[in-house]
């Protein structure tokens, strides 16, 4: 028998099989195997949870979202329930112990509800009750409270105040269970509360209704206050004229050498009006005490002889009613504001000629912040004064008999640098500081507190 080598089979006693090469490819296709194996599985896995969501109807829902997801519930067994979207249900008796909606409903309250839709502006109207306990409460959908009343008056929910389209309105009527009349006036009581929409909304920027429309909290449209102001400041002596007995007064600008300095407080009431939701005009009326402190020298010549040095050092303080108004407006956004002032004062005081006028200019820019209904507002900013008058000074001088000196003034510089703060509670009452001086010769004082209604 002839045996022929088939030189195109593998001779297997010839090869070397490396253990560690077997391994690695074992490895390789199953690793191969599983992940085919899960693209396999997978896709039926999401259908088959799909199905099961789509049959259950019922999703996944986190801690974040329970809050939202739980109230949404809720509004919606109440609207089933009650029928009362868009419209009050009242309860007419109190909840059975084995019906409560929530844990532990009073057996001493009615209970009303309402769901409103906010997709317009809505106002809830709270009447007075005659000394019964009443109170309502409006929950948002993420369950935040965003409105309890417990006194009679409008107010006003939108969408952006409230944080959410739909609100949970609850009112709270206290009621004498074991009486049967006391029942019958809590239940006219329970009717009482009501919702309006707004007929007309706000158009345009110069309209108060705009601004609630947006979210922004404006100050109550009336205030009444207190302020009082501290001065100090040199003053620049422009011109000086002389009168002595009958003759007519003469200007002695070019000989006199003069040293003015003055101190004022103002004290002052402040009534006021935001005629504009941007726009807050006042009248002031007050007090104004001043104390000037001058010294001069000068020479006079008489008829014979010769020159007469006269010296006059006075420290004078007067006072006189002041009265006055001004206008401030504002712009402002979530966290700043700018704000321009501008007064006209008039003071009456003893010892000046005629009156002492003073126009007082200022501008502010500032950051503010709601802290739990408290506004906290710290600023900085220029001002500028515009007070010139006449000081008066009647004496006797030896030779040339009775004198009135007339001394026209100004201050030497009229700027100050502000800083201030302000800090408002619930909206009603605020107390104001604020800081003034030009770093040379001026400095300022201002204290202020408020009620607004």
């Amino acid at each position: 028998m002839i045996q022929q080598k088939n030189e195109f089979s593998p001779d297997y006693a010839s090869v070397e099989v490396n253990p560690v090469v077997m391994n690695m490819s074992f490895r390789f296709k199953l690793s191969i195997c599983i992940f085919l194996l899960i693209l396999a599985i997978a896709p039926a896995y999401l259908w088959a949870r799909e199905q099961t969501s789509a049959t259950s109807g019922l999703a996944p829902v986190n801690l974040e979202q329970f809050p939202t997801i739980e109230t949404r519930h809720m509004m919606k067994v109440s609207v089933d329930g009650l029928d009362c979207l868009g419209k009050w249900s009242h309860m007419r008796d109190f909840w059975p112990i084995d019906k409560q909606n929530v844990v532990h409903m009073n057996r001493d309250t009615l209970y009303s509800s309402r769901m409103l839709d906010l997709s317009e502006p809505a106002t809830i109207i709270k009447p007075v009750t005659q000394g019964r306990y009443q109170s309502i409460l409006a929950v948002n959908e993420a369950h935040f409270a965003k409105l309890k009343v417990y006194e009679s008056g409008e107010y006003e929910l939108t969408q952006k105040k409230m944080g959410s389209r739909y609100m949970a309105v609850i009112t709270r009527t206290l009621v004498d269970a074991e009486d049967a009349v006391d029942l019958a006036q809590a239940q006219k009581a329970e009717d009482k509360p009501s919702t309006a929409k707004k007929e007309t909304a706000a158009k345009n920027f110069l309209q108060r209704g705009w601004y609630t429309d947006q979210g922004v909290e404006l100050p109550r449209p009336f205030g009444i206050g207190v302020n009082a102001i501290f001065m100090e400041r040199d003053i620049t002596v422009t011109d000086v004229s002389l009168k002595i007995g009958n003759l007519p007064p003469k200007s002695i600008s070019d000989r006199f050498d003069f040293e003015v300095s003055n101190r004022t407080i103002l004290s002052m009431m402040r009534l006021d009006a935001w005629v504009l939701p941007f726009l807050d005009v006042y009248a002031m009326f007050g007090e104004t005490r001043t104390d000037t402190s001058l010294s001069t020298t000068f020479e006079l010549s008489p008829s014979l002889g010769s020159p007469v040095p006269v010296t006059i050092e006075t420290d004078q303080k007067v006072d006189g009613p002041l009265y006055g108004g001004g206008a401030t407006a504002v712009l402002g956004g979530d966290i700043w504001f700018a704000m321009a002032d501008a007064n006209y004062s008039r003071s009456d005081l003893d010892t000046f000629e005629g009156t002492l006028d003073a126009w007082f200019l200022s501008s502010r820019l500032g950051w503010h912040r709601t802290i739990n209904r408290c506004q906290v507002q710290l600023w900085g900013g220029i001002g500028y004064i515009d007070a010139k008058r006449t000081l008066t000074i009647k004496t006797d001088l030896p030779i040339f008999g009775p004198t009135t000196v007339e001394v026209e003034q100004e201050p030497t510089d009229p700027l100050t640098y502000q800083l201030g703060c302000r800090l408002s509670l619930n909206r009603r009452f605020d107390v104001m500081v604020e800081v003034g001086s030009n770093f040379d010769d001026a400095r300022m004082l201002v204290l202020s507190g408020n009620v607004r209604f």
